[in-house]
This record gives structure tokens, C-alpha cells and sequence, in this order.
């Protein structure tokens, strides 16, 4: 009976903690070209010079990008940011000078339509030299003596703030980007619905045995 109770207790436990988890609300990314979690190499852009990297996917649902610029203790120069796809430009932001060292946000001009591998160019408006936090080379000395072709990353958010029920349709949609024709949004919620069975069976024999 006490491990009845003890096993319900749990369970009650953990969905609260999952429900609390999925309504929290933040910043959300949308889409980023980023490989690695912190950059053994900086992109320098000099004052009047473009640096451009390709984006695997940019959706309609963008508010601004972050970048991470290395200013040297200095005021930072304003920047320039334009998007194209086959050539055309879909999306365009920028920023005044005079922010510091760390991530800083660019507000974007969100495109029409959602966009695949599209080319994301930064000017240099200023006239001061900016490093920008790569996007591939992980932090390893080894790493960055064999690359030097890195790119800006480039970190697309969405706009406000969302919780995880609220995004759950577009992950939902999006799990079937890049795989067999067979398989839809709704596959998401049919795996969900496969492990909720597993999870209420085992539970069902933990009851039993404990009884």
C-alpha cells in the first residue's frame, strides 16, 4: 500500500514538474547557423566590409538576431544586416554604434515567406574593426589551427516571449522537415502518444507488483 502511494506521489511529481517546464516563458530561438556551443575562432569585419554565411533556414516568425561581438573594450560601430534568397533581398536590420562586448540583438525585418539556405550578409557601417563568435569551429586549439574559413553565427529569435505549449504546433510542423515523405506533424504527437502508453503500463506494473 505505502508503495502505491509512494509510486502516485512520484508520478504526481514528475507531470507537475513537466507541466510547470513546458508553461515557463522565454525567448524562443527560431532558427541558427550555430554548430558548436562556444567558438575557438573570431570573424573579424572591418569598417566598410561585408562577411556573409549561409543560414540552412530562416522561418516567417523572426523578430531580431543575435550576434556575439568582440569590441576590444571599445564602443562597437553600427552594423548593417541584409538577408537574400536567389539574389533578392527578403529581410534587413541593423544597429547603432556604441554597444559593448557580449551578445548583442539586431531588430529584423521579418520575411514574407519562410526561407531555405538563405544568405545572411553584416556590413560595417563604422569605422572601427568588430570580431564576431564563429559558428563551426569548436573551442579547441587543434580546431582552430585547421580552420580558417569560420562564419559569423548568427542566432534568429522569435518575437516576445512564448512558453512551450504555445510553440508546440511549430515543433509539431517542423518535425518532419528533412524527412521521408511518410512522415507529418502528426508523428510527433503519435511518438508522444506511444511513450504516455509506456509510461501508464509501466506504472500500472510497478501497482501490481508493490501490491
Amino acid at each position: 500500500m505505502r508503495q502505491g502511494v509512494a509510486i502516485g506521489i512520484g508520478v504526481a511529481a514528475v507531470v507537475a514538474g513537466l507541466v510547470l517546464l513546458l508553461s515557463s516563458r522565454g525567448e524562443r530561438l527560431a532558427a541558427t547557423n550555430s554548430r558548436v556551443i562556444v567558438s575557438a575562432v573570431d570573424v573579424p569585419v572591418r569598417p566598410g566590409e561585408d562577411s556573409c554565411a549561409t543560414v540552412p533556414f530562416l522561418p516567417t516568425r523572426v523578430s531580431r538576431v543575435r550576434v556575439y561581438p568582440g569590441t576590444a573594450g571599445g564602443p562597437g560601430t553600427p552594423l548593417e544586416l541584409t538577408i537574400r534568397s536567389s539574389g533578392r533581398v527578403v529581410s534587413t536590420g541593423g544597429v547603432g554604434g556604441g554597444y559593448g562586448q557580449g551578445p548583442l540583438e539586431i531588430p529584423l525585418r521579418a520575411p514574407r515567406r519562410e526561407i531555405i539556405e538563405p544568405v545572411v550578409c553584416l556590413h560595417n557601417a563604422g569605422t572601427r574593426r568588430v570580431r564576431f563568435a564563429g559558428n563551426y569551429t569548436p573551442l579547441s586549439p587543434a580546431a582552430a589551427q585547421s580552420r580558417g574559413d569560420d562564419q559569423i553565427r548568427y542566432d534568429f529569435l522569435r518575437p516576445g516571449r512564448e512558453s512551450w505549449w504555445h510553440l508546440s504546433p511549430t515543433v509539431a510542423a517542423r518535425f518532419s522537415a528533412l524527412k521521408p515523405t511518410f512522415v507529418g506533424s502528426w508523428t510527433m504527437w503519435a511518438l508522444l502518444g506511444v511513450v504516455a502508453g509506456l509510461w501508464a503500463g509501466a506504472i500500472l506494473v510497478l501497482r501490481r507488483e508493490s501490491r
